[in-house]
Formats: C-alpha cells, structure tokens, sequence
C-alpha cells in the first residue's frame, strides 16, 4: 500500500509540474532537438531474471532467480531511480541516471531486516525514433557502477552472528523503452532492461572475499516528463 501512494504522488507531481501544452494539442515529440527529459523509470519492476555469482561461502545472494517487484529486496536493479536526458540532435540523447538508498537507524539486532545501502550511476547515449503521434522507441546503453553495502545478525539469541558484506561492479546496461503519451508532456513507459556484468567484487567481514558478477534482465515501468 506504502508503494501505491508514492506512485501516485509521484504521478500527481509530474502532472502539476508539467508545462502547457502545445497550441496545436499534440504531444511533444521525445525525438525533437532541445528538449530535456526527466524521468523515474523503475517505479515498478515487473520481472526480472537475476544470477549472482561469487566466491563461496558467502552472506551475499548466490545462484539464478526469476523475481517479481523489487526483486530479492538487496538488488540494486530494481530500485526507482532518476534520470534526466538531453536531445542535443534530432532523436540523439545523452544522460544519466542515479540510484540512491539508504536503510535508516542503527545497526540492526537479531531478526531485524539487514541494513542496506545502493548506489549507482548510469550514464548513457540514446536514440529515439517514433511509431506513432502518441509512442516512440527510444534504445539507450552505457556503461554503469553500482554499490551494494548490506549487514544484518543471523543466528539465535545465544550465538547471534553478525554478518555483512560490500559489492561494487562496473556493467554495459542498456534499455528498449516504449514510451506512451498520456498527456502532452508526460508519458508511461515499459522498458526491457539488460545489465551485464564487466567487472565485480565482492568483499566480506567473513567468509571469502573475490570477484563477483550480478546479472540482471528485467521489465520495467515508469514515468517521463518532456521539457
């Protein structure tokens, strides 16, 4: 429920803040030079396929998985993020994207969810051709870092055991988003996502520390403004 009354007021923003429309009533163009474009395009995680590999044992997610929502509830790819993107030439874009979140409190106790901390950064270079006077494609690709920090206590009262874990990576990550005019200047999107893993490690306070690989695949949805 917490997450239906973000989105929608995140919906509700994006419309109060969105300029007037065009004299003529049609949509803006998304491949049109000049316009700046903000977005939130993970709000919702549709599906996805996520495979962790890394050094064993490990406190850290292990083996391959199909998730739905936000996914195993420590992955970064199915955070909501911001973006914001520039077309400099007729349906040529640069941009980027940031993820950011922080569990709050102290240190967490025995049952307690684990604390964790994301982050990342996602540039890229994009290209948008249109299907229709209310849709568009737009395939965007980048390379991007990711930070993952997490710690919780496992265990039972007697012998509780803390435990904690950092993992950084660099991935190719690229994206086919269909993008929906709902009104003149905001639009819905769905995108199919791919983040493949270039470099990684994964760094433990036990167990084995090394390299380590995420690989994500997943549908997407979001919101966009066209400035």
């Amino acid at each position: 429920m917490p997450r239906v009354f973000a989105l929608t007021a995140v919906a509700a923003s994006l419309l109060l803040l969105s300029p007037p429309a065009r004299a003529d009533g049609a949509p803006a163009h998304l491949g049109e030079a000049g316009h700046v474009v903000w977005s939130l395009p993970r709000l919702v995680s549709a599906l996805a396929l996520e495979a962790f590999r890394g050094p064993r044992p490990s406190d850290a997610p292990s083996g391959t998985s199909l998730v739905t929502g936000a996914g195993t509830g420590t992955s970064v790819y199915g955070l909501p993020r911001v973006g914001v993107d520039w077309v400099f030439a007729r349906s040529l874009t640069v941009g980027t994207e940031l993820i950011a979140s922080a569990t709050f409190g102290g240190a967490p106790g025995l049952g307690d969810p684990p604390r964790v901390s994301a982050y990342g950064l996602f540039p890229r270079a994009g290209f948008v051709t249109k299907l229709a006077t209310w849709a568009d494609v737009w395939l965007r690709a980048g390379p991007a870092v990711y930070r993952l920090e997490a710690q919780g206590v496992n265990g039972t009262a007697a012998t509780p055991v803390p435990w904690s874990y950092g993992w950084t990576q660099l991935d190719l990550d690229a994206e086919a988003q269909l993008v929906l005019a709902a009104l003149p200047r905001v639009a819905v999107t769905a995108s199919l996502v791919a983040e493949v893993p270039v470099s990684g490690r994964l760094d433990e306070t036990r167990g084995i520390s090394g390299a380590a690989s995420w690989l994500h695949v997943g549908l997407v949805g979001g919101l966009l403004l066209v400035l």
